[in-house]
This record gives C-alpha cells, structure tokens and sequence, in this order.
C-alpha cells in the first residue's frame, strides 16, 4: 500500500515536471475588427439541423470559419486540415456539440451545432482546437484521478479547454 502510494506521488510529480518544461499552449485569439466578422457574430442558419446533410453543414459553418479567419486563424487552419484529411465526422445522433477524438485525432461535429449562432459554433471549434493541442500529460492526469478517485474526471482535460473556449467567446462579444 505504501509503494502504492510512493509510486503515485512519483508519477504525479513527474507529470508536474513535465507541464512546467513542456507547457501546453493556447491557441493565440484576437479581437474582430472588421465590420463583415462583427457582423456575422450573431446569425444562425439552422437548416442543417432541420435537413441534415454535409453540404449543408459545410455552407453553415462558413461564417464561423471567417471569423475564425480573422480571430484565430490557426484554428481554422486546423479546422480545414481536418476537412480535407477526411477527419471531420458528421454525426447527427451526438448528443454534445462536438468532440475531439484524441486517438484517432478526428473531430466529430453533431447536428445540434447548427442551433447555434456564428460565434457560438466558432468558440466550439476553438474548444476542440484545445483539446487538440492537450498532450499526453493531460490524459495521464485524468486517468489518473480515474484509478485514485474510482470516478470518472473528465473534467481536468474540459476545465482548460472550457477556459479557452470562454476567452475567445468573450473576445467575439465585448463591447466594441
């Protein structure tokens, strides 16, 4: 019990040490400024949630890829990258918005998205842009709590992807 124990604290400290040489980044996120971005902040197009179809899809999340273009242009990069890699899952049975899938680095978007206006759906991609760049540590950290705690802690990868997805939906709605 007590090597138990030693062993943990080992691992959790050398995690710890990991984070501080090798800190995950954020993705860089700048305010809009021009008056097309400002003002496709809050429109919706929700037909693909009333007819379901990649094309439809796709020409919805068009605006929230142009913010993204001047707001966070990495991320839809990365978001474009997963498209044309064949990455991008349409599911319309999921019941949160999106997810990140870390072993075979897809993105899964679901149908309930496209309730949603532009900056929302943005702000979404933003937060699996995160857990794109969480590493191993972070997986590590939430297994971890999972064989310590006997419960499932998924919150210790979506606290910081949450943080980020927070910070740019507040950059897109500050007053001007």
């Amino acid at each position: 019990m007590i090597a138990t124990f030693l062993l943990l604290i080992l691992i959790t400290g050398s995690l710890s040490t990991y984070e501080i040489i090798y800190p995950e980044r954020d993705p860089v996120i700048k305010k809009p400024t021009s008056k097309k971005v400002l003002g496709l902040r809050y429109k919706r197009d929700i037909t693909p949630f009333v007819y379901w179809s990649e094309k439809y899809a796709l020409k919805s999340l068009h605006p929230s890829l142009e913010i993204l273009d001047e707001t966070c242009p990495e991320v839809s990069e990365w978001f474009r990258k997963k498209l044309k890699e064949g990455k991008v899952v349409w599911d319309q049975d999921r019941e949160n918005y999106a997810k990140f899938n870390w072993f075979d680095r897809s993105l899964y978007i679901s149908r309930i998205l496209f309730v949603e206006d532009n900056a929302f759906k943005a702000a979404v991609i933003v937060h699996e842009y995160k857990h794109s760049l969480q590493s191993y540590n972070t997986w590590w950290r939430a297994n971890l709590a999972v064989f310590i705690l006997g419960t499932d802690h998924k919150w210790i990868a979506e606290n910081d992807a949450l943080r980020v997805e927070n910070q740019y939906y507040l950059s897109l709605t500050e007053k001007e």
